[in-house]
């Protein structure tokens, strides 16, 4: 499934901590109509990965072109503005607003009309009203976030990058923590999303990859080991050994 537009693209991407490599020359393309999943053990450099793309971590070495433009080093919050956004496996969010404002600080933002203590103008509730309605949070939009479940946050989570419209979405362990029954309904929010929207996902449960992923990239020890369509990955002898056979 290479056949796509690439959206994002890594060449030789490294990086190196006092000594300790985390991400080890990691060559990868993933492209605009694909959901691509990252998997690996504990320590593999996910992570760090994920970190080096948004512009948390610069890279020792190699490049990154997102959109067709290169984003090696540039700010977080440029390549925010770029549209390449990104969920945290830790919940961020505004606990003291309600659901509803939590969104519209994220369009605000993103249509640069920001004001963090006014009333948003009623286009900006109106977008945040419809992403509510996409993530099925709708009826809790005058909830506090602090009073959402887990599940019910790590949705929000999601809502909140979808409010700043981005091009690619990556979620760093999306269903952590999850219930059988939330997790169920976050892999059908991301099936759904994915039908217009390039994502790729750090993720734990490979019943949650192997439902949604068409290609998965497997980092053990920073390396790339396999990138291939799920099957492929699944065989591999190497991913095997390293991975899967130990994962429950």
């Amino acid at each position: 499934m290479d056949d796509g537009e690439t959206i994002l693209s890594v060449d030789d991407l490294r990086k190196q901590f006092d000594g300790i490599v985390a991400v080890d020359d990691v060559t990868a393309r993933f492209y605009e109509d694909e959901l691509h999943a990252i998997i690996g053990p504990n320590g593999a450099g996910k992570t760090t990965f994920f970190n080096l793309l948004t512009g948390a971590l610069t890279p020792t070495s190699g490049t990154i072109v997102f959109d067709g433009e290169e984003i090696t080093g540039v700010p977080p919050s440029e390549i925010a503005r770029r549209g390449l956004i990104r969920s945290y496996q830790v919940t961020k969010l505004f606990d003291g607003l309600s659901v509803l404002e939590n969104v519209a600080v994220a369009v605000q933002t993103n249509e640069n009309s920001y004001n963090f203590w006014g009333k948003a103008p009623p286009e900006i509730t109106d977008r945040a009203h419809e992403i509510l309605e996409r993530v099925d949070l709708a009826p809790k939009a005058d909830t506090l976030a602090s009073n959402l479940s887990h599940g019910e946050q790590r949705t929000l989570e999601i809502a909140v990058a979808l409010g700043t419209d981005p091009k690619l979405l990556l979620l760093d362990e999306p269903t952590s923590g999850m219930s059988p029954e939330e997790t169920r309904d976050v892999i059908q929010l991301i099936g759904e999303l994915r039908r217009d929207l390039p994502i790729i996902l750090i993720e734990h449960k490979m019943s949650v990859v192997n439902e949604v992923a068409d290609r998965i990239l497997v980092l053990h020890n920073g390396k790339k080991i396999a990138d291939d369509v799920p099957d492929a990955v699944r065989q591999d002898r190497e991913v095997r050994r390293v991975y899967l056979e130990g994962t429950a």
